[in-house]
């Protein structure tokens, strides 16, 4: 699902699934 992950590597932290917040957690850390 790299399309996905391009959604997510941009400056758009839009917590709109769990893999979203969890990647959040993790890029926090």
């Amino acid at each position: 699902i790299p399309a996905e992950r391009k959604i997510i590597l941009p400056g758009s932290f839009n917590p709109l699934h769990d893999g979203h917040l969890k990647l959040m957690e993790v890029a926090t850390w």
